[in-house]
């Protein structure tokens, strides 16, 4: 596959910025006191408290769209010449594509829903509280099987297929391997909604996972990749301009 140089190089500054957004995403997610707490307290304390909750939810935006931008790129920088693994590759590919895609949707969808919310609570009226929180639950991928999963298994093949090729370090291939395993963890502790102690402070491990995976493996992995594909770029041949024929 041909890619143009400047669809790396968007890649690469894209992929640096996504660091930013899921340091952002695992601190708030973990300072976020709505992740500690269920039933009728979950709704209350985002009443009281929603704006880590909707710091680290607007952080998902920015990536989920950012990552719209990396996976053409790392997808040709990663696959094999003769084509081998080409019908996984293209799977997850576009797993990626509707992973990332319905992600931006579904969490713009959830901060839609944050105005009626609160000021359901804010007036006291429970009519409008029941039907404010029936409609947050609905989801375009109520499980997260896409954002979560899809992306996951994207994270984890291509950086196999880019230790299998030799395509990037060990170091930033295994930091993205975490990221993907990170992604999974977090769709099945979603799914279980698992809640733990650490100390005296109770945090869901869903929220857990997207800390460690946010703060530790993702800026190794996406740093890594963004000067990557920023020095993939550069070495890109320039486009030959044809000569014009003069006119006698």
């Amino acid at each position: 596959m041909t890619i143009n140089k400047s669809i790396f190089k968007w890649a690469g500054i894209a992929s640096i910025l996504m660091s930013i957004g899921f340091v952002l995403i695992g601190v708030l997610i973990t300072l976020d006191p709505v992740e500690r707490v269920r039933g009728e307290a979950f709704w209350q304390v985002f009443y009281e408290q929603p704006y880590l909750n909707l710091g680290w939810r607007w952080s998902f935006v920015a990536v989920s769209l950012l990552t719209l931008a990396v996976i053409p790129a790392l997808a040709a920088y990663v696959r094999a010449k003769d084509g081998e693994w080409d019908g996984l590759w293209l799977y997850a590919t576009t797993l990626a594509y509707v992973g990332a895609a319905s992600g931006a949707l579904e969490w713009l969808r959830n901060l839609k829903m944050v105005e009626p919310f609160l000021e359901a609570y804010q007036t006291g009226d429970a009519m409008a509280q029941i039907a404010a929180k029936t409609t947050a639950i609905g989801s375009i991928d109520p499980e997260g099987f896409f954002r979560y999963g899809g992306l996951g298994l994207w994270y984890i093949l291509m950086c196999v297929m880019a230790l299998r090729y030799h395509k990037m370090s060990r170091t930033v291939a295994y930091a993205g391997i975490a990221c993907g395993v990170g992604y999974i963890t977090t769709l099945v502790f979603g799914i279980t909604d698992t809640i733990i102690m650490i100390g005296d402070t109770p945090l869901s491990v869903q929220a857990l996972a997207a800390m460690v995976a946010g703060v530790f493996a993702a800026p190794i992995f996406h740093i890594g990749l963004g000067l990557l594909l920023l020095r993939q770029a550069g070495s890109q041949p320039q486009p030959m301009l044809r000569p014009q024929a003069s006119v006698s």
